[in-house]
Order: structure tokens, then sequence, then C-alpha cells
């Protein structure tokens, strides 16, 4: 199905904060021996050859090459549990709001089909990010015959630390090839509000201040982003 505006306008006001979260998850978690979800706890723990990590987690639900669809959690029989309470939310926020990509059962893949970053399953968790920005992030592993099983993960451990310039420029630069953005100022203006940074427009853009300088932005007519310049103090 066609996606809809409000659910793209989620993918732009999660996009920025959930590609840093991912950084900062991927700073703490590459390099494990073997993971194992228990959506009874519900947890996802990580081990490693002299560690052992455990996180709280939820599963949003699969998309499968088989079906070619993604299937909520709370849609499937085959799932129950405490790990599906994020998932039910998240249905009850569509129904509420007519988000139709978080209250329809089942998807269809479409031309995308499992592949990032115009999958189905991969924007979800951008948009999903928006909603509940309090979670530290998701973890998407095969979870049998090329299906992926995207689980939100949240641990004191994964929180971000303090915005810095540095660490600021790197995710937006980044970000803007990570997801489909359709509105880039949109989606700077709700990070910098997401994280605390203070966001003064100008004529042709806007400029973030951070403890060591400012971070000057600028977008074209169509909103995308143009231009990054950086300033220290």
């Amino acid at each position: 199905m066609a996606e809809s505006s409000l659910f793209s306008s989620l993918v732009d006001r999660g996009a920025f904060l959930a590609h840093e979260k991912q950084i900062r998850l991927a700073e703490i978690v590459d390099g494990h021996d073997q993971w194992d979800a228990d959506l009874e706890v519900p947890s996802l723990t990580f081990t490693f050859a002299d560690r052992t990590l455990v996180y709280q987690a939820q599963l949003l639900g699969s998309a499968a090459p088989g079906p070619d669809s993604w299937l909520w959690g709370w849609a499937n029989d085959s799932v129950s549990g405490a790990g599906t309470e994020m998932a039910r939310w998240l249905c009850d926020v569509g129904q509420r709001d007519r988000i139709p990509e978080l209250c329809t059962p089942e998807i269809p893949l479409g031309p995308a089909g499992m592949e990032a970053p115009e999958a189905f399953w991969y924007r979800l968790v951008f948009a999903v990010t928006a909603l509940v920005p309090d979670w530290d992030g998701y973890y998407a592993p095969d979870i049998g015959g090329g299906a992926i099983g995207p689980l939100l993960v949240r641990h004191p451990a994964l929180a971000l630390p303090p915005p810095d310039l540095m660490r600021v420029v790197r995710v937006l630069s980044e970000g803007v090839s990570t997801v489909r953005v359709t509105d880039h100022r949109a989606a700077v203006a709700s990070y910098a509000a997401l994280r605390g940074i203070a966001c003064t427009g100008t004529a042709d853009g806007c400029v973030l201040a951070l403890p060591e300088g400012t971070l000057e932005l600028t977008f074209d007519h169509l909103n995308r982003l143009g231009g990054l310049r950086s300033s220290t103090q």
C-alpha cells in the first residue's frame, strides 16, 4: 500500500535520533557471539566471550520473504507475552490518529521488499522512534527463513551521551542517507527538540547551539539539507 503522509512525517521526525541511537548501540553490541530473545520476560541478551548484556526488549513484528509481507506482533498467533505490548500500543495510536501502517495487521512488503533503506520494517523503526524516543534503538535479527524481527531495546547503559558538535555533525551528515527523509528541515527541528539542542531559524536554514560552538544548516526550496558549517567557540 502507498505510504501515508502521517507515517512519512513520523519517519522524518524520528530519522536523526534513530540513527544516533543505532550508532550508540553498535558501539556497545558489535562483536557479540550470539543473541537470544525471550518475549515472556521480555528481554534481549547479547553474549560475548567475556560478558553478557541483557536488555529490555519489545518485538514489533516480522518481515518475511515467504509471504512477502510485514506481520505485526499483535497479529501473529504464534507470538504472545509481554514482548508485544509496544506493538499493541502502537496499534492503538494508529487507530486513534488514523495511521494505517500502525494498525493494519499484515502489510505487503511491496517493491522494496526486505532491503533497507526503503523496506517497510526499516522505515517503521525510524517512525517508532518519534513516538517512543525513550527507547534506546533496535536490533533486527534474522529469525529464520530470511525473516527479520525488529526488536526495540532499552537499558540505562545505552543512554545517549550529551550532544556535542562533532557527534551532531556526524549524525546529520550520515542521517540524510540512512533513510529517505521527506522534509529535512522538519527532521532537523525534531532532532534538536528531542536532544534538547537550541535551534534558531534563519532565512534559509537554522543554527544549532552546542557547548563547543554552533552548527549552521542550509536547506533548498524543497527543504532538503544543502550544507553544514560548524563554528567552534
